[in-house]
């Protein structure tokens, strides 16, 4: 983030995701990218609703020169659906990685954004390796073809292990909370 001439403005979140008047605050401070979780926010368990993502829309399109990136790295492991915020800046891209649901070594994701915002990736990734293992890349795709291992079971256990936790600390008089992840 230094690297980029960037600096971090902390937001606040509650259990839908960031707060839209956080985010507006950060905005008028001069943030020029939002960077956030969609789901399985580390450590809160946050996921963004439906209503908070209306609401987070029309914060962000009072700001279309903002770069806009979302990262789905609970996909495959938490039950709450995606609400994309996509497309509503100019420059936006999402990313969903495979390494929280098939393994750690699977270090794969697949990308999608505006098409600058994508020449710009890979003009950086033409900086180091240059390339995501097309064995891994395959792995994957088999993954995803035979829909093994079952993603609403992993979901689910995760979503039961979670719960339990919670009741378990309830019953000890500390609070927790968690929409979703692990």
């Amino acid at each position: 983030v230094p690297a980029l001439g960037l600096r971090p403005f902390p937001v606040a979140v509650d259990d839908e995701g960031p707060l839209p008047r956080e985010v507006r605050r950060a905005l008028a401070e001069g943030a020029r990218a939002v960077v956030l979780t969609c789901r399985a926010q580390n450590p809160t368990g946050a996921a963004v609703s439906a209503a908070r993502a209306r609401q987070l829309r029309d914060v962000l399109a009072a700001h279309p020169e903002v770069l806009l990136v979302e990262d789905d790295h609970g996909h495959g492991i938490v039950a709450p659906p995606p609400h994309p915020l996509a497309g509503t800046t100019t420059h936006w891209a999402f990313v969903r990685s495979v390494a929280k649901a098939y393994g750690p070594d699977l270090r794969v994701a697949a990308v999608t954004g505006d098409p600058v915002t994508l020449d710009r990736l890979r003009g950086r990734q033409r900086l180091g390796p240059g390339w995501v293992s097309l064995l891994l890349q395959r792995a994957v795709a088999q993954l995803w073809r035979s829909g093994a291992p079952d993603l609403a079971e992993v979901a689910r256990s995760y979503d039961e292990r979670r719960e339990a936790l919670i009741r378990a600390l309830a019953a000890r008089g500390v609070e927790a909370r968690g929409t979703g992840g692990l």
